[in-house]
């Protein structure tokens, strides 16, 4: 008789974690069962994640807090890369995002909601602030979806996620996470820059590297800056927006990661990130090639 492999219990594990979120989305063990889980993948980023995620929804045992210190000692380079070698677009734009809000609020301990964050790398770039994140792979919690209460935050942000939703549900997207802030709703995302090719632009990654994000950037259309202006008019609110990063820059290097990788020249493309990691991200942006735009609704 053939017999079904095991599955590895690691794997499990993190499948019946978040088997748990929908009856408990906000309950601290949830989140920390979660790292846990990631954990024991030796996912020390989403394990991070998912602790300070535990610690903002009310957990506070001696135990959660030794867990989560592991989990950012290894991201800082006990069993990772090193935070300045890992890939230049994703650091900068933490890097500058973390910066942006941290001087809208005045403050390093406002309460943070980030919606599609991915494996949460935004936490490390923020360790006094009260994270929470909202993943679907990571913690089973979708921007579509979201089960905080209304108000419940100081900051909501979103990077690089208004591009992944379909255009006739953006503003329903805005206004969720308008909802949850209480004082600021941020995005960090790419918009349509006129002349810039950017359907040319997202082609030739599809082509040469097969990225997902590519293709749904391509898929759902990059928005027109003109959205946040009709966002804004239709609900009454005003808003900031500023460039940031430089589209070139960002092209190039999303290029030279997928080839260095490609060659197997990990070190050379760590060497690389650590250089452009360096940099002053403010002297990085330009005004008229941006690669994303900084959006600010102030709501109080």
């Amino acid at each position: 008789m053939e017999r079904t492999p095991l599955q590895p219990p690691a794997r499990s594990d993190l499948e019946a974690a978040l088997a748990t979120v929908p009856s408990a989305p906000l309950a601290p063990r949830t989140h920390e069962r979660l790292g846990d889980a990631w954990s024991g993948l030796q996912r020390s980023q989403p394990a991070a994640a998912c602790y300070r995620t535990a610690m903002a929804l009310g957990g506070e045992s001696p135990l959660l807090v030794r867990k989560l210190a592991r989990a950012v000692e290894l991201c800082a380079g006990a069993s990772s890369a090193p935070l300045a070698d890992r890939d230049h677009n994703r650091c900068y734009r933490m890097a500058s995002l973390a910066t942006f809000l941290t001087g809208i609020c005045g403050r390093e301990d406002f309460q943070l909601l980030d919606v599609g964050g991915g494996d949460g790398l935004l936490s490390l770039y923020l360790p006094h602030a009260g994270y929470r994140l909202a993943e679907p792979d990571i913690n089973g919690l979708r921007g579509e979806a979201l089960p905080f209460p209304s108000g419940s935050v100081d900051v909501v942000c979103a990077c690089h996620v208004l591009e992944h939703v379909p255009p006739e549900a953006r503003f329903d997207f805005l206004d969720a996470l308008r909802d949850r802030a209480r004082e600021h709703l941020v995005l960090l995302n790419p918009f349509h820059v006129p002349g810039s090719g950017y359907r040319e632009r997202l082609q030739t990654v599809v082509d040469l590297t097969g990225a997902g994000w590519a293709r749904e950037h391509l898929a759902c259309g990059l928005p027109e800056t003109g959205l946040i202006r009709e966002y804004a008019e239709s609900r009454g609110l005003t808003f900031t927006m500023e460039p940031n990063g430089a589209m070139p820059t960002a092209f190039l290097a999303n290029l030279v990661s997928h080839y260095a990788r490609k060659a197997g020249c990990e070190g050379d493309l760590a060497r690389i990130n650590r250089y452009l990691n360096s940099l002053d991200p403010a002297a990085m942006t330009n005004p008229r090639l941006p690669a994303a735009m900084l959006v600010h609704f102030p709501l109080v």
